[in-house]
């Protein structure tokens, strides 16, 4: 989360290799393939712009281009991304209320998440 890097674990091995990244992730947390060489990154707490960033990745999975990054205002520190029947569904955690109350004050109810129109998305150059 805080190192900005990713790593690629081998099944067959229990093998790690740092996938190298044209860009260091800012506050890695959630992941979700979207499609086979498609990473989607949720970049959230202690990131300076949290959002949706994908990641493209080479043939081998040894290298993947930060290529896109969604960001919203709706977001309240992202945490998760999963994707289903075309829509993009993201978590809003609120983690910078939790872990910096002093400077974000209390965390607001009700907590909720955030959708998006993959179609929509795609139209306006964004996925």
């Amino acid at each position: 989360m805080n190192s900005g890097q990713l790593f690629r674990l081998a099944v067959s091995d229990q093998s790690i290799q740092e996938v190298k990244l044209s860009r260091p992730i800012e506050g890695g947390d959630g992941l979700f393939f979207a499609s086979a060489n498609e990473l989607l990154v949720v970049e959230g707490f202690g990131a300076k712009n949290p959002g949706i960033t994908k990641l493209l990745f080479s043939n081998d999975y040894t290298e993947a281009a930060v290529t896109q990054k969604i960001e919203s205002t709706k977001f309240n520190t992202p945490t998760a991304v999963k994707v289903i029947e075309g829509e993009m569904y993201v978590v809003n955690s609120q983690f910078n209320h939790l872990f910096k109350g002093k400077e974000y004050g209390a965390a607001q109810a009700p907590f909720n998440f955030v959708r998006f129109n993959l179609a929509t998305l795609k139209k306006q150059g964004v996925m």
